[in-house]
């Protein structure tokens, strides 16, 4: 049992986090705006799995920034 929890947290999570950070990235703090307004509950899962877990943008820019490239 304990495994499944371990697995979970270690591989499952962030995998599942960067996938829904990225399905709904927005281009726009309007955009945000208008999704959160329509889908208030959606948008607070959004919100915590950006709090939680892998955001891939913010990963591939620090990537970018150790690799010496801007």
């Amino acid at each position: 049992m304990h495994e499944r929890i371990e697995l979970w947290i270690a591989i499952a999570w962030p995998i599942a986090s960067a996938i829904i950070n990225a399905a709904f990235r927005f281009k726009t703090p309007d955009e945000w705006v208008a999704f959160a307004e329509a889908r208030p509950r959606l948008a607070g899962l959004v919100r915590l799995c950006s709090a939680v877990g892998l955001d891939p943008h913010k990963a591939m820019n620090a990537l970018k920034e150790a690799a010496g490239k801007r």
